[in-house]
């Protein structure tokens, strides 16, 4: 029950140089000599000893210019206050015999200091041995305590009727015993008087000690916490009530960063580092801030009318946190309700701590009741500690039956409140946390708890109270009378007499400032401020300094320490280096690392060996999670001191093979620093797995972050050894640890998740088995946590798809066998991701590199491909078999379009002479065979020049050939004098420039050698071909067979290459379209051997995609395409589109065809969520996340006047859609705007695009509707439609190969990639490969996965360099100059179109 101070991570002791380590073997308990408990021990008072926070023993522990700076009030009958006699003290006094103060601490009769010297006091009552003098030997001033003299004692504290003194290497105790709170063991007197060190904690370093009345706890330097005494309310934490009468160890708090404890008569209390703090013990009063029974069966009381009312408040930020990570909307916000939305991390172990048939009852019953209603309303009784519901807490005081916290912005108050100790304003227990009105804004840092009152110390030394006054514990605290239960005056007022007015009440409500006039009366040359606050049972006291003497905090965290004693090392080994010809030999030999990296050594051994150091030192200050780029910033600094970088070893190094790690570095410094990694890796994990069911708490969790960082990892024979134990850690964890996981990993830096933990993991799987050949369970193991990483990457996008592939099981291994192993569970039906069963690589597609995947989809393909041929040559020679009778894909699209195409010339007329028929939208539409006319017509009107004229008369002949002739000129004005043949295709990528309103006007500019020969046109030859094409026959019409048994034909004309391109590809039946594609264009000699089929993909595509069309919607934020939800096309249509994907995809076609991400998230079945959105239109992501994390000024209602509704582009206007029922009238508020933003992202990715994207997904999944599609991420999947777009040309010419006397080392090769790479910008690089290639884009895999061949094509001369790209062959002439190449190469490459033959 003393003032309590938030200690920093290595307690308020100070080390002096000298510490005698006792013997290891003190350690009697068998309990605490564990491997952890004894390295530490020893690494820690080593470190100590050897770093620069030495201080001597004669140093004081105070130092200051006030004259008396301890002064007490409060009762006093039996000398417990130190000032002589015992009368009560209601004025505050000094103590007396000691005139300055380091440290106090109070009993219920007696008290303990330490002076400013070090020297130890006592007084008080003294019935029990608990001043430490002869029994019944009361003490009304303070007595030295002579057995005490040369121990350094640095800090005290006091229970009921014992006593605890603190030194840098023990804990020493006296007084009552007959609980064991002394904590010297079974055999130990009741009244321990001659104050004795207790054994099990010598060496141990404890960095601060608390009691309770009969308990006693403490915490190590590395955040170890011990506890014993008496533990009938369970305050010792130890999930029973046995009492202890050693320290013992508590397991619930292992690996907490725990940095400071309290305790109040029977409860205790943990702060964490981090800001969360942990309590158990009695609660009879609410004084653990955890719901009590009575308040479970009050709400639960409530009618279902008043729960449905009920609405959960929840952070938005935390509730979209916790739905990424898969968990439901309703559980997600039923664990931050219930945990008071601290964090998605203690949400999370909330919830998966909950029994499933306990959280079903808790979903259906009334929001915020809680879980413990199942518990027994009659035992308020906490065994094991508790979270309470608090964040950013940094101090904490436990009071006889009450608590205080202070938080970052805070000071909350719970438990009994009967003498208004809490300073709510009332008299009222307070079962939760509840937050102090009056002290916002004051600067509280510390506070104290006596029996019935509180003290608040601010930081610029002011002092407030509340609580009982009735003994004089909050001096000054004078009251006019008032009535029963209403708030008193405020008590700064002084009587006619300039005295304090004398008070009828003795209980103060509200947190008032003490006027502690002695403040100004002291002696000295200064003035004084109060610097530390104490509470007694029923006495206060106030420790004082002068303003310029409060101490300046040295760094608390261990982190900055371990920073300074790296940088120091690091610096003194620079500096002996550069002094070293002053040196001995002696000196020289061993080099600076003996020297100064010792204290490196032993800090690596305990702080990263220790799993709740490693939380200390690198966890967040403000919240759960490890700082990941602090602990690797950290640990690239201690590999940085090694004096040469390492060498391999020859020898085995086999499990604990420290010799193979010395022999492997140069110099023993480095060796000292591996070994002590490897050291304290490998304790780490063998806590880990002792403790392994304790990892469902997120503090705990974290320390799996920080292992799996571990740079020995990297280190393949150390790896062999380590990766093994950690996977078994993570995977054997509850599984709110591997959640936890998911969510940090997504939040890690891209390079750092691929440097520190998926390319340790890839390494020791593609070693294993490319050693063993089999899969061992390790392997299989470390293969279920990459898969882990995967789904966490799968959130954060931080890394590519490639970062996860694992070459060795893509190439070499038997992926076909898989694929069928794989297939068998697949088909089995409730099957589920990761389910064990026939193991499959296939299982977890995200270690097959593209290569292998294709080569799955393609084996698909091919199987149907072959039997689809096969079948067709069967009925070919048995008679026409099916061949009348099969359905084609779309049966009547033929005389659909006609008919419609009539309606739609009706409309047009009617709209001419001022009429409307039907839908007035259906004016601009646009649908099937007739899309593209129409919108000729539409370009005509645009023009100026009037009504199209009709089809099929001579007038819309005309108007046809004149579009085409405008085509013709728009194309000879950028590209003239052009005369030489080139291959490829050319356009602006719509994915660099928004798409031109006449870009599906692309027309034949230029023809090119195509795969089966080489040469040109002229000029001439191409103006006659495009003059004759106007008149070209339908594809019916034109010759070319329909069907063959072994291809899919589709004839094509140019100037209409969107119509013919849907009727050929409607009327094949379905069969058809699995045989190998070939594209003739009507009135060209081009043969298709790959080249023209790719030119075809790519000219659709461009008109597809043009915004008159009217079937998708471009994008201008992100330069995606999207549907048209006001699209009047057929359905017919978009299963087309998508069947035109498929068949680009299914004959290894690339397309420019730019798609949202999300479309392919559709396409395998993944649903879409608001990050999709925001990642497809960026404003408008933003607007919703905006409007879901709002939390003020003003409310959601106000700022951002929004209903229940969504505008839907339609044509020439904007349409309003409901998304709900009455939508239009229903306006979004702070409860109901998660509702709003989950409809609105439905209605805008699946509700209004549904029609559209089910016809579309129909076409698509008719080719590639096989399993082997899912084996793809959306991210592969679109690449495999589009292609790479990041060009490697060094892998292109890395894997490129030389025909007619062309070589690598040949002039003008060398030349060739030097101008890619050095003289053509991106732009042009992109029109290079889509000349050599016929695509723009790298197929999935990169470019170093195509086979291009360079071909030498004559000497010199003015030819252009011509390509065929069916073959991926550049036809290059042997120039004579780099800048003659440069410009022949660049004009070639902007003037490419179209095919022909010599």
């Amino acid at each position: 029950m003393d003032e309590q101070k938030p200690a920093d991570n290595g307690g308020n002791v100070r080390v002096p140089p000298k510490i005698k380590i006792k013997a290891l073997e003190a350690v009697k308990d068998p309990r605490l000599q564990t491997p952890s408990t004894l390295l530490f021990a020893k690494g820690l008072l080593h470190y100590l000893q050897d770093t620069e926070y030495q201080v001597s023993p004669s140093t004081p522990l105070l130092s200051t210019a006030i004259d008396e700076n301890g002064w007490v009030c409060g009762r006093n009958s039996v000398g417990q206050l130190g000032v002589g006699g015992n009368a009560d003290v209601h004025e505050p006094s000094t103590l007396q015999v000691v005139r300055q103060w380091a440290a106090l601490s109070f009993g219920e009769g007696h008290a303990a200091g330490v002076s400013g010297e070090g020297e130890v006091f006592t007084w008080g009552k003294n019935n029990l041995g608990q001043v430490g003098q002869n029994v019944g030997h009361d003490k009304d001033v303070p007595t030295k305590m002579e057995i005490l003299k040369g121990w350094d004692v640095r800090a005290l504290a006091c229970g009921a009727h014992h006593t605890v003194a603190l030194t840098p290497e023990d804990v020493i105790s006296w007084g009552a015993n007959s609980e064991g709170q002394c904590g010297q063991g079974e055999r130990a007197e009741t009244m321990w008087v001659k104050p004795r060190s207790i054994k099990p904690l010598q060496g141990m370093y404890v960095s601060q000690v608390v009691c309770g009345k009969y308990h006693t706890l403490c915490v190590t330097a590395t955040s170890q916490v011990f506890a014993w005494g008496l533990n009938t309310s369970g305050q010792l934490g130890l999930n029973d009530v046995l009492v202890r009468k050693s320290p013992a160890v508590v397991d619930a708090l292992w690996a907490m960063p725990v940095h400071q404890l309290a305790a109040g008569d029977a409860h205790s209390a943990a702060l964490t580092s981090n800001g969360f703090l942990f309590m158990w013990g009695s609660n009879e009063k609410g004084q653990l801030g955890l719901p009590a029974a009575a308040d479970v069966a009050a709400q639960a009381s409530r009618s279902a009318s008043e729960r449905r009312k009920a609405r959960r408040k929840v952070n938005q930020r935390f509730l979209t946190a916790m739905m990424d990570m898969g968990i439901p909307n309703e559980k997600a916000e039923l664990a931050l309700s219930e945990t008071g939305n601290v964090g998605v991390e203690v949400a999370a172990e909330w919830l998966f701590s909950v029994p499933d048939h306990v959280l079903e009852k808790h979903l259906a019953s009334e929001p915020n009741t809680p879980v413990e209603a199942a518990q027994n309303p009659e035992d308020h009784r906490v065994m094991l500690p508790r979270r309470v519901p608090l964040q950013h807490v940094r101090c904490v005081a436990a009071g006889g039956h009450h608590t205080l916290a202070v938080t970052d912005t805070a000071v909350c108050a719970w438990g009994s409140n009967s003498c208004g100790q809490l300073g709510t304003r009332t008299f009222m227990d307070k079962a939760s946390p509840t937050e102090i009105k009056e002290l916002e804004g004051a600067g509280v840092d510390h506070v104290a708890c006596g029996a019935q009152h509180t003290l608040f110390l601010c930081r610029d030394g002011t002092v407030y109270g509340c609580g009982s006054t009735e003994y004089g514990q909050l001096p000054y605290l004078k009251f006019t009378a008032g009535a029963a239960g209403t708030e008193p005056a405020l008590p700064n007022a002084l009587d006619q007499d300039g005295e304090p007015s004398r008070h009828t009440r003795s209980e103060v409500t509200v947190p008032t400032r003490l006027n502690l006039q002695f403040l100004q009366q002291q002696r000295g040359n200064k003035s004084a401020v109060v610097s530390s606050i104490v509470a007694g049972s029923y006495c206060s006291a106030l420790l004082t300094r002068a303003p310029d003497e409060l101490p300046d905090q040295r760094p608390t965290r261990l982190a900055d320490r371990l920073r300074e004693a790296i940088q120091s090392a690091a610096d003194q080994a620079a500096n002996s280096s550069g002094s070293s010809s002053s040196s001995t030999a002696s000196d020289r030999d061993r080099g600076p690392s003996a020297k100064h990296l010792k204290p490196i050594v032993t800090a690596v051994e305990m702080v990263f060996g220790s799993a709740a150091a490693l939380s200390a030192t690198f966890g967040f200050k403000d919240r759960i999670g490890i700082d990941v780029e602090l602990l690797d910033e950290m640990q690239k600094s201690i590999l940085g001191l090694y004096r040469t970088p390492a060498t391999s070893s020859p020898s085995a190094l086999g499990r604990v093979n420290i010799d193979a790690i010395q022999e492997s570095i140069n110099g023993l410094c480095s060796a000292s620093i591996q070994t002590a990694l490897y050291k304290a890796a490998g304790q780490l994990l063998d806590d880990l797995h002792r403790n392994v069911r304790l990892l469902g708490t997120p503090e705990r969790a974290q320390v799996l972050l920080a292992a799996a960082q571990s740079p020995l990892l990297a280190e393949k024979k150390l790896a062999s050894v380590l990766i093994p134990r950690l996977c078994n850690s993570i995977l054997t964890a509850p599984s709110s640890s591997r959640h936890c996981l998911v969510k940090w990993w997504a939040e890690y830096p891209g390079p750092l998740l691929q440097e520190r933990v998926v390319m340790p993991l890839q390494q020791y799987l593609t070693d294993e088995l490319f050693v063993t050949k089999k899969l061992t369970v390790s392997v299989m193991n470390v293969i279920k946590v990459l898969a882990k990483v995967e789904e966490a990457n799968q959130l954060g996008r931080q890394l590519p798809p490639e970062a996860f592939y694992n070459e060795l099981i893509s190439e070499k291994l038997d992926v076909e066998d898989h694929y069928v192993a794989w297939r068998q569970t697949h088909d089995q039906p409730q099957h589920q991701f990761g389910l064990d069963g026939p193991f499959s690589f296939c299982s977890y597609p995200f270690l097959l590199n593209p290569r292998a995947k294709s080569k799955l989809l393609h084996t698909e393909a091919r199987f149907l491909m072959t039997q689809t041929v096969h079948q067709a040559r069967i009925e070919q020679a048995n008679g026409s078999g099916r061949a009348g009778v099969e359905e084609r894909v779309l049966p009547d699209h033929k005389a659909s379009l006609l008919a419609k195409d009539a309606e739609l010339q009706v409309d047009v007329r009617s709209a001419a002479v001022g009429g409307r028929r039907g839908d007035p939208r259906r004016q601009g539409a646009r649908s099937g065979a007739g899309a593209l006319r129409n919108l000729w017509q539409n370009m005509w009107r645009n023009n100026g020049e009037g009504e199209a004229p009709a089809e099929g008369t001579p007038g819309f002949q005309a108007a046809d050939e004149r579009q085409m002739v405008a085509r013709e000129v728009s194309g000879s004005r950028l590209h003239s004098n052009v005369s030489t043949s080139t291959s490829g295709t050319t356009s602006d990528p719509h994915h660099l420039q928004p798409p031109p309103p006449h870009a599906a006007a692309v027309g034949l500019r230029h023809t090119s050698s195509s795969g089966s020969g080489s040469g040109s046109f002229g000029a001439d030859d191409i103006g006659l071909q495009r003059a004759s094409s106007m008149n070209l026959p339908k594809p019916e019409e034109s010759g070319v067979p329909a069907t063959h048994p072994d291809m899919c034909i589709l004839r094509i004309r140019r100037n209409h290459l969107v119509e013919d391109a849907l009727d050929e590809i409607a009327r094949q039946k379905p069969r058809d379209v699995f045989k190998p594609l070939r594209v003739h264009f009507i009135g060209e000699d081009g043969i298709d051997a790959g080249g023209v089929k790719k030119e075809f993909f790519q000219l659709l595509v461009t008109e597809l995609l043009c915004p008159d069309y009217g079937m998708l919607i471009f994008q201008s934020e992100t330069r995606t395409y999207w549907f048209n939800p006001s699209s009047l096309e057929d359905e017919d249509e978009f299963m087309l589109v998508g069947l035109v994907l498929g068949l680009a995809i299914y004959n290894a076609v690339l397309l420019d065809f730019p798609l949202p991400l999300a479309l392919y998230r559709k396409l395998i079945g993944q649903s879409c969520t608001l990050r999709d959105l925001q990642d497809m239109e960026p404003t408008l992501g933003k607007s919703l996340n905006a409007l879901l994390q709002h939390e003020g000024p003003g409310t959601v209602e106000d700022v951002f006047c929004q209903n229940f509704s969504a505008g839907v582009p339609g044509i020439g206007e904007t349409l309003t859609v409901p998304l709900k029922d009455d939508g239009e009238d229903i306006m979004v508020t702070d409860d109901n705007r998660r509702e709003f933003v989950d409809l609105y992202v439905d209605y805008y990715l699946n509700a209004a695009i549904h029609k559209q994207f089910e016809a579309f997904a129909r076409g698509f999944m008719m080719l590639c509707g096989g399993p082997a599609i899912h084996l793809f991420s959306a991210t592969e999947l679109e690449r495999l439609v589009c292609g790479n777009p990041l060009l490697d040309f060094d892998a292109m010419q890395a894997n490129a190969r030389y025909d007619g006397g062309y070589s690598p080392e040949h002039r003008v090769v060398k030349w060739l990639w030097e101008v890619v790479r050095e003289v053509m910008d991106d732009e042009e690089k992109r029109r290079f490969l889509k000349f050599f290639t016929g695509s723009d884009r790298a197929p999935i895999g990169g470019l170093g996965n195509l086979r291009c061949i360079i071909q030498r094509d004559g000497t010199e001369s003015n030819k252009l360099p011509t390509s065929h790209t069916c073959f991926n062959t550049l036809l290059l002439p042997s120039y004579k100059s780099k800048e003659k190449l440069t410009d022949r190469l660049k004009l070639a490459i902007m003037n490419a179109e179209g095919f022909g033959l010599e």
